[in-house]
């Protein structure tokens, strides 16, 4: 066996290769044991004339490649080390910081979904109450009998008179309920306001004075079997054939009242309007 192809035996390599990296030729570093014969047979031994600091750097050199392919396997070479005394975790404040602006956005989130759900409440309301004076007119066309509709702050009745036995029955009842609209029924946030005198457009609405206030007493609205309707306690319609307007009002945010109204015209067609300015 040459010399060249002792050194590439598997033994030799990381001692060579950790000397050619300290620019040492491997062959000036290796020489032939005693019993070397003349073709060059014999176990190699490291020459003693190398120095004493070349041998110290190449076991140096030998247990830094060590090192490093030991940390390119497991990820925690010194690099990696480095990056991790570098790294940090979030202190107290921070986290008490990040804590604040969440509770600040869940505050504001669910505000805006009270302020949604009040006005689709208050939508369906005035919704309803519009159908019930529909369905009011309709039956005294239909049934031929008048029907009356009792308005509170808070709901319709609807009763209609039964020439047998010359009594009024009641047939429906829409109003505002803890189950449908607990939102705006507490507090009376929403509220009929009550009946006023002739009918405008949105835009003409702002000139008119609406009421003030929820409706305190009963009133009462009397559709006949030709679809008009009358004022039987003449409570409301101070300008004959001038329509009526039903006011409903919205004071979820204090200081505006936002305002609802369903006409009803002097020939019986209604129409409703879920809010407008005053």
């Amino acid at each position: 066996m040459t010399l060249t192809q002792i050194m590439d035996t598997a033994p030799l390599r990381p001692a060579v290769r950790s000397l050619q990296m300290l620019g040492i030729p491997a062959s000036a570093a290796i020489s032939r044991g005693p019993g070397a014969s003349a073709e060059g047979h014999g176990p190699p031994m490291i020459s003693t004339r190398s120095t004493t600091g070349r041998a110290v750097a190449a076991r140096a050199a030998a247990r830094a490649a060590t090192q490093t392919m030991q940390g390119a396997r497991t990820g925690c070479g010194p690099r990696a080390r480095g990056r991790l005394r570098g790294a940090r975790g979030f202190s107290l404040i921070e986290l008490m910081v990040a804590l604040a602006v969440l509770v600040l956005i869940s505050v504001v989130a669910f505000e805006g979904f009270r302020r949604n759900e009040k006005t689709n409440q208050r939508k369906r309301f005035v919704s309803a109450v519009h159908g019930a004076l529909t369905q009011a007119r309709n039956y005294a066309i239909d049934e031929q009998t008048p029907v009356r509709v009792d308005i509170d702050a808070t709901s319709l009745t609807l009763t209609a008179w039964n020439p047998v036995n010359e009594t009024w029955e009641l047939f429906e009842r829409v109003g505002m309920t803890s189950a449908r609209e607990a939102l705006i029924l507490d507090g009376d946030l929403v509220c009929i306001y009550g009946l006023g005198t002739g009918v405008q457009t949105p835009a003409q609405a702002q000139d008119v004075d609406p009421p003030t206030d929820c409706l305190g007493a009963l009133q009462r609205l009397r559709f006949e079997p030709d679809g008009t309707f009358t004022d039987p306690d003449d409570a409301f319609s101070a300008v004959p054939n001038s329509g009526v307007t039903l006011w409903i009002g919205d004071r979820s945010i204090p200081g505006d009242v936002k305002y609802a109204m369903i006409q009803v015209f002097p020939g019986g067609l209604i129409r409703a309007f879920e809010e407008v300015s005053s």
